[in-house]
């Protein structure tokens, strides 16, 4: 049975990284589609193509330069959501 031990550096730096992601989408105010598909590493033709897997269901809470876009408060819940659970209508809390 192998023991590992965590370093003290080695959590400090776990927990820089996952703030890090955090800010990361709260830093961008609003995200398209295409930004938000890329983050989620879903297909952007599959997320045009099925409404119902984009964010908020599909419906947008604003426009910029004519282009769908959805808060990064709405990005961060969606990131977190399983097709499976976008599909039912779940919450991810």
């Amino acid at each position: 049975m192998s023991t590992e031990i965590i370093t003290r550096e080695d959590l400090k730096k776990v927990i820089i990284d996952a703030m890090k992601e955090v800010q990361s989408v709260q830093h961008q105010e609003w995200w398209s589609l295409q930004d938000a598909t890329k983050r989620k590493g879903l297909n952007y033709k599959t997320a045009c193509n099925r409404r119902e897997l984009q964010p908020n269901g599909g419906i947008p809470e604003g426009k910029i330069g004519g282009r769908n876009v959805w808060h990064w408060r709405t990005i961060e819940k969606w990131l977190k959501q399983t097709d499976e659970m976008i599909l039912e209508g779940g919450d991810d809390e």
